[in-house]
């Protein structure tokens, strides 16, 4: 979503191979890919919630996506601590404190058009309710804010790098322990960790996790490259293993997915599961991407652009009375495809859009 620009080079770290030189100068398909398939549990996520029946919450199409916040967050924190560990810019690049100002600035505009489209009339509070809903998802462990994903990308725009220089002091350890006290607290001590903080602590992974990998990088793609086979098959076991304890409506399963540590371990599994082979055949492999990967990795290009629109898309049919509420997933099965085809339509334009230079730079702007 609004994760760091992905095709920006990464420094190197000491000696490699010519394979993980080119990887460094291009962009990375798998992550793209991954956050194609985070856009399109969105899309299912939302469309089930706005047109299902009461409850649809509890469905296993929706449980199935509840991995999609988690996974824009950490992917977030992974991009950050991978490119972040030898990078010299300073603490806190202007970079980032731009775009989590311009995440934070979508989510307050969301948040006065749906005051407006409420009736309430022009006044102070047309700004100060959205901006006390945003202050509030640091307090409470669920709020309806529109576009709400987006300030905890921003607030891991601002933390990783701290986490990325702390951990170059060489005190990786004491962090990885500090990062863990929470997991294992949560269900221990039955805690409500508020939705700012629950998430942000996802994103704080990723980096530690993109700083793990960035200090062992060419023996890890030594090893992935050597062994493609058996990791894929054990993510491939891990993914089955999740979707099948969710489809079986196993209570304590559910419940445990949506701790801290459950969210932690399903984002990983869809992370290594999608972006894995892709990996290896194409960032890796050099093989030209097609099919699904390449509808995939475009919506990932573009995927701060497709969750808004797909966000006023769905609000749109759900006005205009196009689709209502059923006790049939059949209405929001329909919606999926159509706002899915729509978001893949409109990214699709913006690949040639961008061609102009006036486009490309107010497109950079807004989205990239």
């Amino acid at each position: 979503m609004a994760t760091p620009t992905n095709d920006e080079s990464i420094p190197s770290l000491g000696p490699a191979d010519d394979v993980t030189r080119s990887v460094r100068r291009m962009r990375f398909l798998s992550l793209d890919m991954v956050k194609g398939v985070g856009v399109l549990s969105f899309i299912l996520w939302h469309a089930m919630a706005y047109f299902h029946q009461s409850g649809a919450e509890s469905a296993p199409a929706v449980r199935f996506t509840h991995y999609a916040t988690g996974l824009f967050v950490f992917v977030t924190g992974f991009i950050l601590g991978l490119r972040g560990q030898a990078d010299k810019r300073p603490l806190l690049p202007a970079s980032s404190v731009w775009r989590a100002s311009r995440l934070l600035l979508i989510c307050l505009a969301a948040g006065i058009a749906k005051q407006a489209l409420q009736g309430r009339v022009l006044s102070s509070s047309l700004v100060l309710v959205p901006l006390w809903e945003i202050c509030s998802l640091g307090m409470v462990s669920r709020w309806d804010v529109p576009l709400q994903v987006l300030v905890v990308i921003a607030a891991v725009l601002l933390l990783a790098p701290f986490v990325v220089e702390a951990c170059r002091g060489r005190r990786f350890a004491a962090i990885v322990f500090a990062a863990a006290l929470p997991l294992a607290l949560e269900p221990t001590l039955r805690l409500r960790v508020p939705y700012l903080w629950h998430f942000l602590l996802l994103g704080v992974w990723g980096t530690l996790i993109g700083v793990g990998l960035a200090q062992n990088r060419e023996r890890a793609l030594a090893a992935l490259q050597r062994l493609p086979g058996p990791a894929f098959a054990v993510s491939a076991l891990a993914y089955l293993w999740l979707q099948l304890g969710v489809t079986t409506h196993e209570a304590w399963y559910v419940a445990a997915l949506f701790t801290m540590a459950g969210n932690l371990a399903s984002v990983v599994i869809n992370v290594c599961f999608w972006g894995g082979p892709t990996l290896v055949r194409h960032d890796l492999g050099g093989e030209p991407a097609g099919g699904i990967v390449r509808v995939l990795a475009l919506l990932g290009r573009h995927s701060l652009f497709a969750y808004v629109l797909q966000i006023v898309a769905l609000n749109a049919v759900r006005a205009s009375g196009l689709a209502t509420p059923s006790a049939s997933a059949l209405p929001a099965a329909l919606v999926t495809a159509a706002i899915a085809a729509l978001c893949l339509a409109a990214c699709s334009a913006i690949e040639l859009a961008r061609r102009l230079p006036r486009f490309e730079i107010g497109y950079r702007t807004l989205f990239a």
